[in-house]
């Protein structure tokens, strides 16, 4: 799937991923605001997906994942009180970043982010708001092109007690391609298609030889 991003399309969101943010050093209730607002406005707009990624703290580079998890859960029940509000249905979250500062870079700390996350919505009464993506780090990022599988397969088996799937970010250049699952099932299926023609071609061949001579 290809899905934009706030420095793509937005009304002029945050916090800190936008270059007037940073660049002013917006404090952090000013630029939580503004994310609110374009949370808000692609409610408005109908979309059916929001990333919550408030992994970017310009004052604080060593972010502690109970400030994302908080921050995620400020922004989550901003947004489902607004939607409610205004009567629009139902829309699915995208969660936390494969980057290094703050993020879910690694198996604890992304254990622990599911787990606080978990406890967070119980409390705001958001047990209802299942994230359909948590990004996680699979080999693939800015700087890196090849995927890996084993680390995909175990944060995917991580999910599943949260009724979750796994999003990779950055798969654009990716080198192992035949590596994931499902490529790998398209690329069996189309073998096994390949195989079946020129097994069906080279049998009525032999038959029509047969009826020639």
């Amino acid at each position: 799937m290809f899905a934009t991003t706030l420095n793509q399309v937005d009304t002029d969101g945050g916090p800190w991923v936008k270059d007037i943010q940073t660049i002013q050093k917006w404090n952090l209730d000013k630029s939580m605001e503004w994310i609110k607002k374009s949370f808000e406005a692609s409610v408005m707009a109908s979309y059916d997906l929001i990333h919550v990624d408030p992994t970017v703290d310009i004052f604080n580079r060593n972010i502690a994942i109970e400030t994302v998890v908080d921050r995620t859960l400020e922004l989550m029940a901003h947004t489902e009180k607004f939607r409610k509000r205004k009567n629009k249905p139902p829309i699915s979250y995208e969660l936390g970043t494969e980057e290094v500062h703050g993020g879910l870079a690694n198996l604890d700390t992304f254990n622990k982010f599911l787990s606080l996350l978990k406890q967070g919505l119980r409390k705001f009464n958001l047990d209802y708001v299942c994230p359909l993506f948590i990004v996680a780090k699979v080999g693939t990022d800015l700087h890196a092109t090849e995927f890996d599988p084993m680390v995909a397969k175990q944060v995917t088996d991580i999910v599943k007690d949260y009724g979750s799937f796994i999003k990779g970010h950055y798969a654009d250049f990716v080198e192992n391609l035949q590596d994931y699952p499902v490529i790998r099932k398209v690329l069996f299926h189309y073998l096994f298609y390949f195989l079946y023609i020129y097994f069906f071609y080279y049998l009525t061949s032999i038959i029509q030889l047969c009826f020639v001579n």
